[in-house]
């Protein structure tokens, strides 16, 4: 009886586990797109969406105003700071005042610094830029675009 149950007891245990999984991997398909960057000390998204009360704090003291709302059309995540560094980018400012504004804990300065920030990669990519090939981008802003893996890149749209 004691082997049944503990056979049971595994196959329950292993299903919710796979259950679970599944759901935590399609959470966060539906609402961490890679195409944006959150405010530096950010938590992994699933945390950072847990945590994060949208009262704007981060948002108000930004000197450069880098850190905006995330649209609507974001889901879940609608209302977060983020980055968009097509309209203005983070500046790296040595006090990292919006991580010292949380209060959630969304946010928290990371203890060596910028050493430890990661906001994003620049990709070079030859075939999109317009002096290496004969397409022109409509716009300045175009040449720079977010890449599927979620890196920015060189490129036209």
């Amino acid at each position: 009886m004691d082997t049944r149950a503990s056979d049971r007891r595994g196959f329950f245990r292993e299903t919710f586990g796979r259950l679970l999984q599944e759901v935590r991997v399609r959470t966060e398909q539906r609402v961490a797109p890679r195409r944006h960057f959150r405010p530096p000390g950010a938590a992994d998204e699933l945390a950072f969406l847990a945590s994060c009360t949208r009262c704007g704090d981060c948002i108000d003291v930004c000197p450069v105003h880098a850190i905006v709302k995330a649209p609507a059309s974001t889901g879940l995540a609608a209302g977060t700071p983020m980055i968009d560094p097509g309209i203005q980018a983070c500046v790296a400012c040595a006090d990292m005042p919006c991580a010292h504004a949380c209060e959630t804990g969304a946010l928290v300065p990371p203890a060596d610094g910028w050493a430890g920030v990661h906001l994003g990669i620049l990709e070079l990519e030859p075939e999109r830029v317009p002096w290496v090939s004969a397409r022109s981008p409509s716009t300045p802003a175009a040449i720079l675009s977010s890449s599927p893996r979620g890196a920015w890149g060189v490129g036209c749209a």
